[in-house]
């Protein structure tokens, strides 16, 4: 409620700073004033604010007459039409505007690719010299204008001496991996003989491990007719189940034969290719900050510079996941077909999990069997990936189905053999099938001992039936000197010490789990629990109240608290 109130001040307060500035003489004023214009303008931002982006372009076009007297009517246009990816209408909307000095990042960025794709290197620069010099933009709006000097003044002159030293120092120390890909695009681009140093130093998991820039290695070599260079690269990366889309697609080019795919996708020879990539990197950087729009932002421009690229779509349909709007990732998500199967079989996974958002969780698992099915030569990761959805569905058996056959696949010391123990465990125990579990989790902790995780989940499965307290507890404090701030292990132990009547420690640790988890029914409940032992009874009543307002409280255990409300903890411990 807060928010959206601050909200909708925001915008109040931008409208009345809008009309003080508007000329009180203008012949346009009525217009300007009209509960039309007013509407168009507020309903605009509000649908921006909401990511419903074409329903933001039309309320904005209505009031197209407010670019000459209106710097956040500007502002809301340029970005709405990014998202909406009419961007060659925005290069023209600009270039009508340019004369108004617009002032404001994204017109500058803009501007400054405009004339980037116009080869006007000159007028290119200067946009970003603007951003550099400019105090007001941010230091990371400065830093993306800096990396797009360097690209462009490498364009203008073909600098054969280019050196990476010369940016080196113009990166703050977190973001020195700018550098570094950045100079390898560059000396790709040239041609030089710094291209593998620079990308052997970006792949190198000693430093920074950058998984993806391995496709762009290969790239690289693929270009040079070292096509077998290439493949030990992916045989080298070929883990079946810690993998990542890009080399995974890449390989299955190469093992059809299909080589040139990978040169049709990218270029470092094409400027476009090398800017693209570079949005790119600053798109996923945004999304794993959780700042989905504006990823969204610098992807959508990623793919108008290199639109061939395709498989940068699958990170714009996962943030428009997140950002639950389901339509639009579900539309990108449909593009992607069997002709690439890697990412086709991602992209089912994914309309898996939209399904259940906007139809239901029948209709996820019978799409879900259909797509597997249509899969002509599953592989191992295929299975297991299909044991996790299932168990993610609490398809218990379904999931305890395909773990075995994923277990009888692989080699008893692959490194993710414990952790399929681990998860086939937890199957079994949602089944109530203790001693099926216990067996896998025990097995999963011999492979790799002291993993709190499976400590957590074992202790607290025998926690549940009142049994082996002591070796629980024995157990969660080893789970917790290694994961002091993870909420279920905190509560975990403290119910370990609730069931051992050690209520004072428990309360303790149950306040520092509600604190991390305060929207979790079961540790409000067992927080509740124990301030009744404690005979803290109003407030134990509190937060059984609380629970019962959650909505992801379960109808068992609603029921279970109306009772504790009436007759207390005593008959329910």
């Amino acid at each position: 409620m807060y928010s959206s109130l601050s909200k909708i001040f925001i915008y109040i307060l931008i409208f009345f700073i809008f009309l003080s500035n508007i000329n009180a003489h203008s012949s346009n004023q009525k217009i300007l004033y009209s509960r039309k214009s007013i509407s168009n303008y507020f309903s605009g931002i509000i649908s921006s604010n909401n990511n419903n982006n074409k329903l933001a372009l039309k309320y904005l076009n209505n009031i197209s007459h407010l670019k000459n007297n209106h710097d956040q009517y500007n502002r809301e246009l340029v970005f709405t039409l990014v998202q909406t990816r009419k961007i060659s209408e925005l290069f023209l909307y600009l270039k009508k505007l340019e004369k108004k000095n617009l002032n404001f990042f994204n017109a500058n960025l803009l501007l400054g690719i405009n004339y980037f794709l116009e080869k006007n290197y000159i007028k290119s620069i200067s946009y970003f010299n603007s951003i550099v010099q400019t105090r007001k933009f941010s230091d990371f709006e400065k830093l993306i204008a800096q990396s797009l000097l360097s690209y462009i003044k490498v364009f203008k002159n073909q600098l054969e001496d280019y050196k990476a030293e010369r940016n080196i120092n113009i990166f703050p120390e977190n973001y020195k991996y700018f550098t570094l890909i950045n100079n390898a695009f560059i000396n790709c681009y040239l041609d030089n003989k710094k291209v593998e140093e620079n990308f052997l130093r970006i792949i190198n998991p000693n430093t920074l491990n950058f998984t993806r820039y391995n496709f762009f290695y290969i790239n690289f070599l693929v270009s040079k007719n070292r096509k077998n260079e290439a493949l030990k690269i992916l045989e080298k990366k070929n883990d079946k189940f810690n993998t990542n889309l890009l080399l995974d697609q890449t390989r299955s080019w190469f093992n059809k034969g299909k080589v040139n795919r990978v040169k049709k996708i990218f270029d470092c020879r094409n400027p476009n290719h090398l800017i693209s990539e570079f949005f790119y990197l600053i798109a996923n950087l945004y999304s794993s900050k959780e700042n989905y729009v504006l990823s969204n932002f610098y992807l959508n421009l990623s793919l108008y510079l290199n639109s061939d690229f395709i498989f940068n779509n699958a990170l714009l349909a996962e943030n428009y996941f997140y950002l639950e709007d389901y339509q639009n990732s579900k539309k990108i998500y449909l593009q992607f077909n069997s002709k690439n199967p890697i990412y086709d079989w991602h992209a089912k996974k994914r309309l898996v999990w939209i399904k259940s958002k906007i139809e239901n969780n029948e209709s996820a698992i019978n799409f879900l069997n259909k797509s597997f099915n249509k899969i002509e030569n599953p592989t191992v990761k295929n299975y297991y990936d299909l044991a996790n959805i299932y168990k993610d569905f609490e398809k218990y058996e379904e999931s305890i189905k395909y773990y075995t056959k994923v277990l009888n696949n692989i080699s008893y010391d692959h490194p993710l053999y414990s952790k399929i123990l681990h998860r086939r465990g937890m199957s079994y125990e949602r089944l109530k099938l203790w001693k099926k579990s216990e067996n896998d989790l025990i097995q999963s902790l011999s492979l790799v001992p002291e993993e709190p995780y499976v400590l957590n989940y074992l202790a607290y499965s025998w926690l549940e039936r009142n049994i082996n307290l002591k070796k629980s507890i024995e157990m969660l404090k080893v789970a917790f000197n290694k994961k002091r701030e993870d909420p279920y292990i905190i509560d975990s132990l403290g119910w370990g010490m609730y069931l051992t009547g050690r209520y004072e420690e428990a309360e303790t640790l149950l306040q520092k789990a509600v604190q991390l988890m305060p929207l979790d029914p079961i540790v409000n409940d067992h927080y509740a629990d124990i301030l009744w032992k404690l005979n803290k009874n109003l407030q134990a009543n509190y937060f059984w109240n609380y629970v019962l307002n959650l909505e992801t409280t379960g109808n068992e255990m609603k029921d279970k608290i109306k009772e504790k409300l009436i007759l207390g903890i005593e008959n329910h411990s």
